[in-house]
């Protein structure tokens, strides 16, 4: 009887052994999952991060107007602008659109390309750009050479973010509007956060 009960604790330690390696095994394979989309943000149903790290981008021309622009004179297709969800003491310094010609061979600026909206913190240290238009790619100063970039998604709408240093770079189409936004010594949640408030699943 004495032999029985031995060789039962025995086998039960042996289980308990197998089952820790398998809990220890499955939660390695959790974090690999996170490390593998260079990701801080625990991986959901509805957020799947992949972050392009990149390590040059390119200047580039540009040829357009500015015009300032009050979020109260939005049309009521960008409502979503009054909701946006910017990290806590960021605050809007300066909105305006950007025109470009209609024709190249055109001397007026008559075509209305973006809005463009400016937040900063600590003196301008921290700070997102946020543009939009309807036509196409809002422009930029910048350019990034990369064909091969991973996709994310935020519920069913997918980005591509890129990481320069501190800055993320986003890039989208939500609801027929291009969105390309710029941050600056933000955090990745706080990058999620503000991109969750502009995607509002319908």
């Amino acid at each position: 009887m004495r032999k029985l009960k031995v060789r039962y604790i025995v086998a039960s330690i042996c289980v308990l052994a197998v089952v820790l390696a398998c809990f220890v095994k499955l939660k390695d394979i959790g974090i690999n999952y996170i490390a593998k989309n260079n990701s801080t943000v625990e991986q959901t149903e509805n957020i799947d991060l992949n972050i392009n790290k990149i390590k040059v981008m390119s200047q580039a021309s540009l040829d357009a107007d500015i015009k300032t622009i009050e979020i109260k004179n939005l049309p009521e297709r960008f409502e979503f602008m009054e909701n946006i969800k910017v990290p806590s003491g960021f605050k809007l310094d300066y909105s305006y659109n950007v025109y470009t010609r209609s024709d190249i061979n055109s001397d007026e600026y008559d075509t209305l390309h973006d809005y463009v909206f400016y937040y900063q913190k600590d003196d301008g240290e921290k700070n997102i750009n946020l543009a939009f238009s309807e036509i196409e790619e809002p422009i930029r100063d910048y350019y990034i050479e990369n064909t091969k970039s991973k996709k994310s998604k935020i519920g069913d709408i997918e980005l591509v973010i890129y990481q320069f240093n501190t800055t993320y770079i986003v890039m989208f189409n939500n609801n027929g509007i291009n969105f390309d936004i710029e941050t600056n010594n933000i955090s990745e949640s706080e990058l999620v956060e503000l991109l969750k408030s502009i995607i509002v699943e319908k």
